[in-house]
């Protein structure tokens, strides 16, 4: 008989709003009450086949008079994002082979476990948004997004944890500023609203928010085993 495939669990976010603490206290909790849960977490854009593939991007890349900058690519609630300018063509092939270096991985992550549940701690949403943050935010990268959806495994339960960037700040100050994150915020909601993510308030106390998260996690254990 073939095992049963694990529920996946995708908890998605900025910088400080609680991915990892609620990865984990989920996964106590549901050790607690018998079942093996699996943590998963991912640094996008720093393994060593993105690396490489970021010698293929560089290609891309137009020098523009002299302007560091570049040009502005995108305002959202008032920021401005610049990037350095490259060329189009290259970056949609380059945030596609990023898709479906992504995909593969998260693929080959839940393949890989005999757990009863694993926590994606970033996931699709986070992948894409930030390929958008990096490159392009001005761009859709539909075809990136489908690629990536296909690759990777459907997960049974995907949670936006929303917060303001000034309280992403204050909980993890050492690699953002506010602006940055600010951006990345409004990035995360537009991505979560194409790929039907649920958003929850992060500024929510912990327990309520593991309650819930749990709560969603169990009933997907038990639509599983009917």
């Amino acid at each position: 008989m073939s095992r049963r495939k694990p529920v996946v669990i995708a908890l998605s976010g900025l910088d400080g709003s609680g991915k990892s603490s609620q990865s984990s206290r989920i996964q106590s909790r549901l050790h607690d009450l018998g079942h093996d849960a699996h943590v998963h977490w991912m640094a996008l854009g720093h393994s060593s086949l993105q690396r490489r593939l970021k010698r293929f991007a560089s290609l891309g890349r137009r020098s523009r008079g002299g302007t560091a900058r570049g040009s502005a690519m995108l305002e959202v609630d008032g920021v401005v994002k610049y990037r350095a300018h490259r060329n189009p063509v290259i970056v949609h092939a380059w945030v596609l082979a990023l898709a479906a270096v992504y995909g593969v991985h998260f693929r080959r992550v839940l393949r890989q476990q005999t757990a009863d549940v694993v926590i994606f701690d970033r996931y699709i949403l986070d992948a894409i948004a930030q390929s958008r943050y990096f490159y392009a935010p001005q761009a859709s990268f539909r075809v990136a997004r489908t690629v990536l959806r296909l690759l990777a495994p459907r997960p049974h339960l995907s949670v936006l944890l929303a917060v303001p960037a000034e309280v992403a700040l204050a909980r993890k100050p050492e690699q953002y500023g506010l602006e940055q994150l600010s951006l990345q915020a409004g990035l995360l909601r537009e991505e979560a609203s194409r790929l039907g993510v649920q958003v929850v308030d992060g500024t929510r106390p912990e327990n309520e928010l593991t309650d819930e998260l749990l709560a969603g996690t169990l009933a997907a254990l038990a639509a599983r085993a009917a």
